[in-house]
């Protein structure tokens, strides 16, 4: 019986019941296309006022940094060519008559078995058209001596300036950068250098526009060092642009700990030379002496300076030091760390991070270690200031302490590409045109088939192969977690005839006369309220036999749930999710199976529906490490809230199917949800990219980026490095292994970060877990108590029949998608996820109360009252098991990567399971609707109070950033 010819509702009803579920279906279907174009966008860009003609950012390698070990190993073909409009090989020195040296023949040449590192850094032209490459000469081990040598001599300079154009020439770069450190200083002559370093770059100039070549220089920024160095308004002629070094204001060289690159004074900024140590001091001395701002490239340091605190309580800005601090496992010297280095320790290390309001710029403390730093946050505010200032772009030092593996959460590159996406959008061909017919050996069978066939078929088919795996694998865990919650729900829907009040069913047209259908003349089927029932249904404790099949299910799964998040972290997840699925269809296909042979022995239903339970729990843990390993951190309460809306669409195509087929045939109400589930599995298993390293694909620009506040050193993540693809190279030169601007080679060997399992114990002591799980408890006993007696609910206190009740259940999960997506933009908005949970509680509870009393008033009443319910009741429920789970999985006391989500996703999800367990199964030991609307009230306002302490604290710290840190 179709639910729109439904009788038994009055005819106004019926009308505006099937006019508003077209119009649904309607928004149902753009609601998905939002979901696929909000999620693979990952977020909007930060808005940031742009100039129309494009910046500079330019990019300095230090190529010593081949010889690290493990994940800081940085060669050629780390680079991204495209994010970079000059990028500037590190370095060249100068010899006592003036020549250009190279310092490291096996590194940069390609004779006697070189490594040709010139060779392949200059080819990167031919991959970013419009690049260009400029060879560094000089550097902080370079000193100034033979500098100052050189520019006092017009035969030497002169040498020196065409052997540049000759270098340039053989090896094919497009200018020369020159980094002299310094003009009167450092064994330098104080007395000539700064007029002789300007003649020097007059002559360049000239000779240099003579050959098409740029000249350009890494300067010093702060006044009492540029003032002793530079006549800046000689060399602003000469110079096509200059490098402004604002960074290393603070390091282990002072006596007091301060931040590496502020962009502002401080208050214990208080002599002359402290009010100098800032960008914006820097900045302001260079274009007062005369410098054209459009000249003017603003350095940002992708590295921090560490210090070790002389009392470990006293660690504000400005505390004394007794040095610098603990080297990082890859530059390898105290007091220097780069972004790759401390993205990677928070994942197995608290640390405390902070903001400095007056200097715009982040630091962290752990025990007497102190860092300051930059993050996305403080970049931001970089890029819009040299905006403002209308300079000329933005240098950064260097490529290789960026997070250039995208082990932390952030993609590839996360720093470089949010000043790249800031000065000058998308870079062009970011996402490089790969074609398809690429092969990709442990790609699963279906994406080695779609090579094999474009390669025979179409071989010139090019795609943006980062924006293509990444939408596949989206839609795919999309569909299949739409897929598990759609074998959850036709019980609830099939309750309603495997019980109901036979009195009032028109017996078959077989009995007739009083002969059974089988012709043997038998009794008619007594006209009593259980003849239609299906047994052992028919028992007068039916309601306790049905709680019990839901709780077979809720407590198998539960329970199982700890067990999966252990396995998921050890097996290949595209085995685990097509092996579960397979296994849950099946399970779901005999329940079916049990109306087509007769069987009506309750052990075999109670059996069935926990095997099915305990498949059930591959889902969670494996979709969301999937989808954690390629989508990076990024306005993840909104993207997650969309993303959980497969939750209700399961729901609802469950209940849809179940309603279907519930009164003519309701085996097939799981029949044909097993069969898809199957189905669905076996699509997942040929064609589920479970990490991107299987396909070599590179992270999409802006995944990594957060809303203006949020530090990006607390991205944590899933991007990975396969420890075969670590190289064990020769120790550098002695010579080379100084330090220039960052340290050379790191001492420790580090495996993968995958490779480290968290253990349970340890999830369980991350701060938040506990309050969240339990809260979890109670707010899916309310949520799963919905979710399997809310159509039976429906059809007892109302007058509407089995299909109908069914279908306006679904209004439930409606609001529930709406309040997903709701409460995301309001945590994100607010950086307060528990106070966003508990508001929604508090609604929920009177508004429980409301339906009870008032939704069967009407049918467009009970309609509008469902869809607050399920808003307030999903939201949540919704936010604690993605956003929340993600934000807990990705603490610093993990070890930042998609195994230890998954453990920690399965502790929350299984915490909560057991409520989901308990709540059906004590609503069917309930006789009375009332009562069981009680006990969803009380758990409710159980669910908000055990968020309660979290809450103070975040209305205590309005700032607090919980994006890096959830307390």
């Amino acid at each position: 019986m179709d639910a729109c010819t439904n009788q038994s509702i009055d005819n106004g009803d019926r009308e505006w019941y099937c006019t508003m579920s077209e119009q649904f279906v309607r928004g149902l279907l753009v609601a998905l296309v939002l979901l696929g174009v909000i999620a693979v966008e990952a977020s909007d860009p930060v808005e940031v006022k742009t100039d129309q003609k494009q910046k500079k950012v330019v990019c300095y390698v230090g190529t010593w940094a081949v010889y690290r070990h493990g994940l800081g190993r940085f060669d050629i073909e780390h680079i991204n060519p495209h994010l970079c409009t000059h990028l500037m090989y590190g370095f060249f020195g100068i010899n006592e008559d003036a020549t250009v040296r190279i310092i490291d023949p096996y590194l940069d040449l390609e004779e006697n078995w070189g490594r040709g590192h010139i060779k392949r850094f200059v080819g990167l032209k031919n991959v970013a058209p419009g690049l260009k490459t400029l060879a560094a000469i000089g550097g902080w081990n370079e000193g100034s001596r033979k500098f100052s040598k050189m520019a006092a001599s017009a035969e030497l300079r002169k040498r020196f300036i065409y052997d540049c154009v000759a270098f340039c020439q053989r090896h094919g770069f497009d200018g020369i950068d020159l980094d002299w450190e310094y003009p009167a200083q450092r064994d330098g002559n104080p007395l000539i250098d700064r007029n002789n370093h300007a003649q020097l770059v007059e002559e360049m100039r000239e000779v240099f526009d003579r050959h098409g070549l740029l000249l350009t220089a890494a300067v010093a920024s702060v006044e009492f060092s540029a003032g002793l160095s530079y006549d800046i308004p000689r060399i602003s002629k000469s110079f096509h642009f200059l490098n402004v070094m604002v960074y290393d204001m603070h390091g282990a060289w002072d006596s007091y700990c301060g931040i590496n690159a502020p962009l502002f004074r401080g208050p214990a900024d208080q002599t002359d030379v402290q009010r100098q140590l800032n960008v914006d001091a820097s900045v302001r001395y260079w274009l007062e002496q005369g410098a054209p701002a459009e000249k003017l490239i603003l350095g940002i340091p992708l590295y921090g300076r560490s210090f070790t605190l002389a009392n470990a309580a006293n660690s504000q800005v400005g505390a004394p030091v007794i040095g610098g601090g603990t080297p990082g496992p890859y530059t390898g010297e105290p007091g220097v760390m780069g972004y790759n280095e401390f993205c990677e320790k928070l994942g197995k290390e608290t640390w405390d991070l902070r903001w400095s309001p007056e200097q715009q710029a982040p630091y962290a403390v752990r025990n007497n270690q102190w860092l300051g730093y930059d993050d996305l946050r403080s970049i931001q505010l970089k890029v819009q200031y040299l905006l403002d200032q209308g300079l000329g772009g933005a240098m950064v030092w260097s490529l290789e302490t960026d997070d250039f593996n995208g082990v932390c959460g952030g993609g590839h590159y996360p720093l470089m590409n949010e000043i790249r996406s800031l000065l000058n959008g998308v870079a062009p061909n970011q996402q490089q045109q790969y074609r398809m017919s690429t092969t990709y050996p442990n790609a699963p069978i279906g994406i080695r088939v779609i090579s094999y066939l474009s390669a025979k078929l179409c071989p010139r088919w090019q795609i943006n192969r980062a924006l293509w795996f990444k939408c596949s694998v989206l839609g795919l865990t999309y569909l299949a977690y739409t897929c598990y919650h759609m074998t959850r729900k036709p019980l609830s829907v099939v309750k309603s005839v495997l019980h109901r009040n036979c009195s009032g069913v028109t017996l078959p047209p077989e009995f007739s006369n009083g002969v059974s259908p089988d012709g043997g003349g038998g009794p008619v089927p007594p006209n009593d309220s259980t003849w239609c029932d299906y047994p052992p249904f028919d028992a007068p404790d039916f309601n306790a036999l049905l709680g019990t099949l839901d709780s077979a299910f809720l407590f198998s799964y539960a329970i199982a749930m700890f067990g999966a998040g252990f396995v998921a972290e050890r097996v290949s997840l595209r085995y685990f999710l097509a092996l579960g699925m397979a296994l849950s269809g099946v399970f779901c296909y005999l329940f079916g199976m049990a109306k087509v042979y007769d069987v009506h022995t309750i052990w075999y239903f109670v059996f069935v529906q926990a095997m099915a339970g305990m498949f059930q729990t591959t889902g969670w843990p494996g979709v969301v490490t999937v989808v954690g390993r390629w989508f990076g951190k990024s306005k993840r309460g909104l993207i997650f809230g969309i993303w959980n809306s497969h939750t209700s669409i399961g729901n609802i195509l469950g209940v849809m199917i179940a309603a279907h087929y519930v009164e003519r045939d309701w085996s097939l109400s799981f029949i044909v949800p097993g069969f898809l589930m199957g189905m669905v599995g076996f699509i997942l298993f040929l064609f589920l990219v479970e990490r991107p390293d299987i396909v070599d694909c590179q992270e999409k620009v802006g995944d990594h980026r957060q809303r203006t506040g949020a530090s990006g050193a607390g991205t944590r993540g899933w991007g990975e490095v396969d420890a075969a693809d670590v190289e064990d190279v020769p120790s550098a030169s002695t010579e080379q292994e100084i330090n220039e601007r960052t340290p050379i080679i790191g001492s420790i060997n580090r495996e993968p970060a995958r490779d480290r399992v968290i253990g349970f114990y340890d999830a369980l002591r991350i701060p938040g877990v506990l309050q969240f799980s339990f809260s979890l408890f109670f707010s899916k006993l309310v949520n799963y108590t919905f979710l399997f007696w809310l159509p039976f609910y429906i059809q007892s206190s109302s007058s509407m029949g089995p299909e109908l009740s069914a279908h306006v259940s679904t209004v439930f999960d409606i609001g529930g998608i709406i309040g997903a997506i709701a409460a995301g933009m309001l945590s994100d908005a607010s950086g307060k996820p528990a106070t966003t949970c508990t508001a929604m509680m508090v609604i929920a509870a009177p508004l429980l109360l409301v339906y009870r009393y008032w939704g069967n008033v009407s049918l467009p009443l009970n309609i509008l009252i469902l869809l607050l319910v399920g808003l307030v009741v999903n939201g949540p429920y919704a936010l604690i098991t993605t956003s929340v789970s993600a934000e807990l999985g990705q603490h610093s006391s993990l070890n930042g990567n998609a195994k230890a989500l998954a453990t920690v996703t399965a502790i929350i999800d299984g915490t909560g399971s057991v409520g989901a367990a308990i709540g059906p199964l004590l609503a069917g030991m309930f006789y009375n609707w009332d009562n069981v609307f009680y006990m969803l009230v009380t758990a409710d306002l159980l669910a908000l109070w055990l968020l309660m302490g979290i809450v103070r604290r975040e209305l205590s710290r309005r700032n607090a950033n919980l994006n890096v840190r959830i307390e």
